[in-house]
């Protein structure tokens, strides 16, 4: 029989219950230490103009593992119970805490003054027990909690467990992750903590998202398998979520970054897209953060909220490189201590600045860029535009940026006299 394991480390702490929520205490206190978010870009979604985060109302995720504590404080009132597979009749309680965490990964709460946040805040969970206290299982079990996320309507299904070794044994998971496709939903799974050089799953190759895990510097983590078989890689290390007893604890391991990428998933389901779409979704807007293209470390990428959100229900795809720059600012500041532009770029290379007023280059400067988020540039001025940037006229300029070869992106600016 084939052995199920579950793709978690060790805890490295419990956290204590975090706080009640009141109406002056708005604010998640656990929000500042859930890196993860911040490493996959959640917070830029409610930075844009007239286009809050969306949050995945109406979505289902389905959490085939071992249980979901449904009283936990972040959790309440929001996780639909599903079957028992492992002893029967009753709610599918979680005896091992496995479970409670990939929920509160997917859809904690946010904003209600306790706790830390979910990535898709405003969806449901679908708690399906396949795994014991112990987190040993069969495929039989997960098999069945497949199809019974079929049959409850899931939108996305959670699989943060893996099997070591290819195994006959393991067919009837093959043919319920089949039929989970067919329906149209989207599976995400942990690539393993083996350090294998593949992904201990999928045992569905190319319907099913595989995803490696990297540690708080945007590197593979050294348990994460990786290799033959990796979609994309998410944060997996130290990663804090919903416990039992009400807590909170942080841990590590690729189950944490497939709930991750299960989160966005849903947030893309809330949009509008189904099953592949949202797997091609993921994969297409991953920032590439080691050598140009798929490679054995990160699959085809980092996942990134922001660039899978955007544009989405157009079909549309994020630009390689987007700038952040004032719209307004003084000529005599450029003069004196150049500007300051975010180079947002998707991949790896030269962010190369210029700024132009007509034909002059009045402003000019580079920076290497790591593909995992925005990194500031300063334009300093050239001695044209020194000459150019001391006159008391108010002028237009174009900020002009490039990244080793690939399409550029412009900014307009307008350069005060004072």
């Amino acid at each position: 029989m084939a052995r199920i394991l579950i793709a978690s480390l060790l805890c490295i702490a419990v956290l204590a219950s975090a706080g009640a929520g009141t109406a002056d205490a708005a604010i998640d206190p656990l929000r500042n230490i859930q890196w993860a978010l911040d490493a996959i870009h959640l917070g830029d979604l409610g930075r844009r103009p007239q286009q809050p985060a969306p949050a995945g109302q109406g979505v289902i995720v389905a959490i085939v593992d071992s249980g979901v504590e449904s009283s936990h404080p972040d959790l309440r009132g929001r996780v639909i119970q599903g079957p028992d597979l492992v002893d029967g009749p009753g709610g599918p309680d979680d005896p091992n805490g496995h479970g409670t965490h990939m929920a509160g990964i997917v859809a904690a709460a946010s904003d209600n003054g306790i706790g830390g946040a979910g990535v898709a805040s405003a969806a449901r969970i679908l708690a399906i027990r396949v795994l014991d206290e112990h987190n040993a299982g069969t495929p039989a079990h997960v098999a069945a909690g497949i199809d019974a996320a079929v049959a409850g309507g899931a939108d996305v299904i959670n699989l943060s467990l893996n099997w070591p070794h290819p195994s006959a044994a393991l067919l009837p998971v093959t043919a319920a992750m089949r039929r989970a496709a067919d329906a149209g939903i989207a599976i995400i799974v942990a690539s393993g903590n083996d350090a294998q050089p593949r992904c201990e799953e999928p045992v569905l190759p190319d319907r099913t998202l595989c995803v490696g895990a990297v540690t708080g510097d945007i590197r593979r983590a050294p348990f994460s398998s990786h290799g033959s078989g990796l979609g994309i890689v998410a944060p997996g290390e130290d990663v804090v979520s919903t416990w039992r007893g009400a807590d909170y604890t942080s841990v590590s391991g690729t189950s944490q970054a497939a709930a991750v990428t299960s989160g966005v998933a849903a947030l893309l389901a809330g949009l509008g897209l189904r099953g592949q779409a949202v797997i091609d979704r993921l994969i297409q807007t991953a920032r590439d953060i080691g050598i140009p293209g798929p490679d054995d470390a990160s699959g085809h990428g980092l996942l990134d909220a922001d660039r899978a959100v955007e544009g989405a229900a157009q079909g549309t795809v994020a630009p390689l490189l987007r700038l952040r720059t004032a719209k307004r600012v003084s000529a005599s500041s450029v003069r004196r201590r150049g500007l300051k532009v975010g180079c947002d770029a998707a991949r790896p290379g030269t962010c190369r600045v210029r700024v132009r007023v007509g034909g002059v280059v009045v402003a000019k400067g580079e920076r290497r860029a790591d593909g995992s988020g925005v990194v500031a540039v300063v334009a300093r001025a050239t001695a044209a535009g020194r000459r150019l940037l001391r006159t008391t006229r108010s002028r237009s300029a174009v900020v002009e940026a490039g990244l080793d070869g690939a399409p550029g992106a412009r900014a307009s600016l307008h350069l005060r006299a004072r």
